[in-house]
């Protein structure tokens, strides 16, 4: 596994600063997405993020999720909207702004959403989308779900939600540019299709909502 030391402090959303090192210490696995308030692949996986949050909360699983997204293009993607967003609950974690963008390029954030999952010890175990479809909710975020069971000690409690069957796709798939270097034994990765080329017009270094690459 890649072994990561992309520290990075950044401002949050509602107030502080909030660091990688506080969101990991101690715990046994840590999620960072990259993120935002505008991109419709963002909206549509946002609410089984957050649920993820929550279940895992008391399991030792730090969480939280970073925009890095450029304001002057997207004004949906201030820090202002950020605000506003976490001040009406919409965040189970701590909601950051990378407004340099240097973060999301030290981490090689591809699409929004873009999820990493890091072992105790720091090591990507995960990196990808949250499941293999954005239309379908009853997928319940599974991917990343499965690469935090495989970070757990054996003894700790069982996961709140068990894990769902493979179940057939309408075809609405995602996975901008990370779809090679997602890395999960046992889960498919998802295939190309329409709504991921529409993502690839965004690239990194010019205004960008989907795709990163």
């Amino acid at each position: 596994m890649t072994q990561v030391s992309l520290d990075f402090t950044l401002p949050a959303a509602g107030g502080g600063d909030v660091s990688l090192a506080e969101v990991r210490d101690g715990r046994s696995a840590t999620v960072v997405v990259f993120t935002c308030n505008h991109c419709p692949y963002a909206l549509a996986w946002h609410e089984r993020l957050q649920q993820v949050a929550r279940d895992y909360a008391d399991r030792g699983v730090g969480f939280v999720q970073i925009n890095p997204n450029d304001p002057v293009k997207y004004p949906k993607d201030s820090f202002d909207a950020m605000t506003r967003r976490v001040e009406a609950g919409e965040f189970a974690s701590a909601y950051l702004w990378d407004e340099s963008q240097q973060v999301a390029r030290n981490w090689r954030a591809k699409v929004t959403p873009h999820v990493f999952v890091l072992d105790s010890s720091g090591a990507v175990a995960y990196q990808g989308a949250p499941d293999d479809d954005y239309g379908d909710e009853s997928l319940n975020a599974r991917w990343l779900r499965a690469a935090l069971e495989m970070c757990w000690p054996d003894g700790l409690p069982p996961a709140p939600t068990p894990s769902r069957a493979a179940a057939p796709s309408n075809g609405r798939r995602h996975d901008g540019a990370f779809g090679r270097d997602a890395r999960l034994v046992g889960m498919p990765l998802p295939s190309r299709g329409a709504a991921a080329d529409a993502c690839d017009s965004r690239r990194l270094g010019t205004s960008r909502c989907c795709d990163r690459g």
